[in-house]
């Protein structure tokens, strides 16, 4: 008599975790595709179906060094910077920040349609070694987006905030369809030096198929009038060496 009835009690039990499992699964469906009150991401943080681009697109062309620029737009200097490398005839990149993209994209735009080319530095400029898998989501597809907004084109390469980066962030990125540009000769215009100390800095460790970073302002607030100074100047002194100037991650 008792085992007929655990019987009973036991496919009672059976049959009602069954009916929970299909309820359940059926509200788990409904709030992921009709509930109004999730908020989904404002871009799409799946893997980009594009690989790195090819290492043609930012390898530096032989008797050539590449000529970066960090944290931009930043009125009056990155049209200053604009117009040198215009008069100079030179191209460069411009690694920007996303917020201060999407505050000057008509900087980003005008450096885009003088043949310059445009790339990823993070939103925020933050510190992705620091930070957890979505705030690097953020920070790197915020900047992407903006930049396709502004220009019509994803970028190419990304440049992540004080040079460090982590594996699995790498390859993230990687994913994303950007290849990672590290800095290789650091002008220190961002110490506020005197121009022609930043000129002194940067040739001491130039060499054919270098990378050399300067900085375009991260705030209105930060002075980078020694940069675009000491620029026309650097260009000069760069092809008396023999050298000229390219640009890398040209999409």
């Amino acid at each position: 008599m008792l085992g007929r009835m655990f019987l009973i009690i036991f496919f009672i039990l059976l049959l009602w975790a069954i009916a929970m499992y299909f309820i359940w699964n059926d509200r788990i469906k409904n709030l992921s595709t009709s509930n109004p009150d999730v908020v989904a991401l404002s871009f799409d943080d799946s893997p980009d179906s594009s690989s790195p681009p090819d290492i043609a697109t930012y390898t530096i062309k032989p008797d050539t060094v590449a000529l970066t620029f960090d944290d931009g737009p930043t009125p009056p200097y990155t049209l200053e910077i604009i117009k040198i490398l215009k008069d100079n005839d030179v191209k460069a990149t411009f690694f920007v920040l996303g917020k201060n993209a999407e505050q000057y994209p008509e900087l980003v735009r005008q450096a885009y349609q003088e043949g310059n080319a445009i790339a990823c530095h993070g939103l925020n400029h933050l510190d992705l070694t620091k930070a957890t898998m979505e705030q690097v989501k953020t920070e790197v597809l915020g900047c992407k987006k903006i930049i396709k907004q502004i220009i019509g084109k994803s970028p190419i390469c990304y440049r992540p905030a004080y040079n460090k980066i982590t594996p699995a962030v790498q390859k993230y990125i990687e994913s994303q369809g950007m290849a990672i540009i590290k800095v290789e000769i650091d002008s220190t215009d961002w110490q506020y030096l005197d121009g022609n100390t930043i000129i002194n800095n940067t040739l001491s460790l130039i060499e054919p198929q270098s990378e050399i970073t300067m900085h375009d302002g991260t705030s209105e607030s930060e002075d980078r009038s020694s940069t675009v100074k000491a620029l026309p100047a650097l260009i000069q002194k760069i092809k008396t060496m023999g050298l000229g100037i390219s640009r890398i991650c040209y999409p």
